[in-house]
């Protein structure tokens, strides 16, 4: 941390603002003022650690800090606090070590006063200790447990690596959908003084300044320009469109008085993003480093890589020592052919492969930003299906009553027959579609027999499992995972090792074949030099996946469960009626603590039905829409915020 230069006048004017210090008498104050040291330190610093000796308190005069609680070897956010909070007084008041770390969480300036300065005032003032004791109890619950609050990143950079990617009309269209999501209040600051693209793009009447504490501390200059900067959008949208000014000295104020606005607009908006040119100067520099997610548009021609790289460097360079998060996506507005996103990965060096913001297609770009703006809002929608044999068809009609009612789907999981209707979705990108692909291999006996049953006495299971890959490969028109509309997980088993095999990249085909290899029943699939078996064996559920990867809801559609079945009378079963039924009384089992993580559970009545009766298509697809048809008022409460998250109950 920089220690200040004195400013006793600024810290006596600040101290009014502090709860346990207001009612104190001017002179008291001024003499206390000139006790606190003034001190300043940059997003990501940390100011004091658990642990170590509490000898001072500490005061916010601007900016804002967040506190940390050390716990399964993770520094775990417990608070943020603001200015005119306080943190420190409970080592002071009981001599114990600090119980947490504080960190800044935007640059801060603060007031520190030490033990011996901190005592004095209790002696003279021993209300002061009531009032202290009043906040330190409004921060521990009822059952004596630090109150967490529930933390979302508020503020958004969007910039681009090049000019011509679309980032203005990404950042304004983003919002909108952000907007819709949550009904919470959102703000576009376009710092384009020369452009107002954002403004151009939403339109918008000419408001007043939201808070009057955004402009206060600046010149009446400055003041005069900054209050005639705010408009409103017809679809709920707030903007902020720099002055156009050649004044060098109101860029310096914005620069100074930066982290100070940024407090004030959490407490105003739920969401906030800056437009940034894709010339990084001064000011976008520090709103850079000050925000908490940096969303970085890149192009997708081979020749433009190098400079992305570059702009990246210089991004990471800014933000090294904050907590900001970069976040890469595509744009396909700067040329008709490009690199594939896996390639781009390769190329740039990162740890996942980017997504598509910028479509040229009007539908894909809607699809696209509305499923970045439910990960923004933290309302991502996952579904898991389940192992069953062909009683998983019911998942398909629980697809389509989830599209029929508008139910955004942000990433699916399944196993076996689970995997082979995710890719089907995946693909198609429609559950009517897919419902129509389906049926159109597996409606008759004769199709199911000629599609599926290839038997062999050889090898480690029954079916061969040959034709069925021919299929996949014909229905999936050899698609890869990167080919899907939506991220699809696949769930196998990896037979010389015993441990489960999440399936995320290459060919989809092949890696719903390993999924659905009950032992026994199909031979084990090679794939990528392993053994592969059906993943019901680990994971007949797998709820895990899709919360591993961040989904904030997730239904599960379950098929199998402890039900009674046909079972033959007067002749034996076939070897694959008892290995399917063995399956199932296996997997019942296996899903109960997958489905106790899940939100919201659908339970399609698959009574009657068997594992190889996948002839019954039609039937089963409308068994799974009455099931969640079932369930769909309570889906739609889950997603709008009415009931309780799972994790969060």
């Amino acid at each position: 941390m920089e220690e200040l230069a004195p400013n006793n006048i600024e810290v006596f004017y600040a101290l009014p603002g502090v709860d346990f210090l207001a009612f104190l008498p001017e002179e008291e104050l001024f003499h206390l003022a000139k006790r606190f040291k003034r001190l300043q330190a940059r997003k990501g610093e940390t100011i004091c650690r658990e642990g170590d000796p509490g000898d001072s308190l500490f005061i916010i005069k601007s900016g804002m800090v967040g506190v940390y609680v050390r716990k399964d070897e993770q520094d775990n956010l417990i608070a943020q606090l603001h200015r005119g909070d306080f943190f420190g007084e409970r080592a002071i008041l009981t001599g114990e070590p600090r119980m947490a770390t504080v960190k800044a969480a935007l640059d801060v300036e603060l007031f520190e006063l030490k033990k011996a300065d901190f005592e004095e005032l209790l002696y003279k003032h021993p209300s002061v200790a009531l009032h202290i004791s009043r906040v330190i109890s409004s921060r521990f619950s009822k059952v004596g447990g630090l109150i967490t609050p529930l933390l979302t990143p508020c503020f958004y950079s969007v910039i681009g690596s090049h000019a011509g990617l679309g980032c203005s009309t990404f950042t304004a269209m983003l919002a909108v959908s952000v907007t819709r999501e949550t009904g919470g209040k959102v703000l576009v600051i376009d710092l384009e003084a020369s452009c107002g693209q954002v403004l151009h793009i939403l339109g918008g009447e000419q408001i007043d300044c939201p808070d009057k504490r955004l402009i206060e501390d600046f010149s009446p200059e400055t003041r005069a320009k900054l209050r005639q900067s705010w408009y409103k959008s017809p679809n709920g949208v707030t903007i902020f469109q720099l002055p156009q000014t050649s004044d060098r000295q109101f860029v310096a104020e914005i620069r100074s008085h930066l982290s100070s606005i940024m407090e004030v607009l959490k407490n105003n908006f739920a969401f906030v993003f800056f437009d940034l040119h894709p010339v990084i100067n001064t000011v976008s520099k520090r709103v850079l480093r000050l925000s908490d997610c940096i969303l970085f548009l890149s192009p997708t021609l081979a020749e433009d890589m190098a400079d992305v790289r570059k702009k990246l460097r210089q991004i990471q360079n800014i933000t090294d020592s904050t907590s900001a998060r970069v976040k890469i996506g595509t744009s396909h507005t700067r040329g008709d052919t490009g690199l594939h996103r896996a390639e781009i990965k390769a190329r740039l060096n990162l740890a996942e492969v980017p997504e598509i913001w910028q479509y040229k297609e009007e539908e894909k770009n809607r699809t696209a930003l509305r499923r970045l703006a439910r990960e923004i809002c933290k309302r991502r929608v996952g579904v898991a299906l389940g192992a069953g044999g062909a009683r998983g068809w019911t998942h398909l009609g629980v697809l389509k009553a989830l599209e029929e009612r508008g139910i955004p789907i942000d990433m699916m999981a399944g196993c076996s027959i689970g995997a082979f209707v995710a890719a089907l979705y995946g693909k198609t990108g429609s559950a009517k579609e897919a419902i129509k692909l389906a049926l159109s291999y597996f409606s008759t006996t004769r199709q199911v027999r000629k599609n599926i049953y290839d038997y062999t006495l050889l090898g480690g299971g029954v079916l061969k499992g040959n034709r069925i890959l021919s299929v996949l490969e014909e229905m999936l028109e050899g698609a890869d995972f990167l080919d899907l509309s939506i991220p699809v997980s696949i769930i196998a088993v990896d037979m010389a090792t015993g441990q489960e095999v999440i399936m995320e990249r290459g060919s989809v085909s092949k890696a719903v074949r390993a999924s659905i290899s009950s032992p026994g029943m199909f031979n084990p699939f090679n794939m990528n030099g392993q053994w592969l078996s059906d993943g019901a064996l680990l994971n007949p559920l797998p709820v895990d996946v899709l919360v591993n990867k961040g989904a904030d809801f997730v239904l599960a559609s379950v098929v199998e469960r402890r039900t009674r079945e046909h079972w033959p009378e007067n002749s034996g079963p076939s070897i694959l009626g008892v290995l399917a039924r063995s399956f199932s009384i296996m997997f019942s089992h296996a899903a109960r603590e997958s489905i106790n993580k899940s939100d919201i559970v659908i339970y399609p009545d698959v009574e009657g039905y068997r594992w190889g009766d996948f002839h019954m298509g039609k039937e089963l697809i409308r068994r799974g829409e009455e099931a969640c048809l079932k369930k769909i008022e309570e889906i739609e409460k889950l997603i709008s915020g009415e009931l309780p998250a799972v994790g969060s109950r």
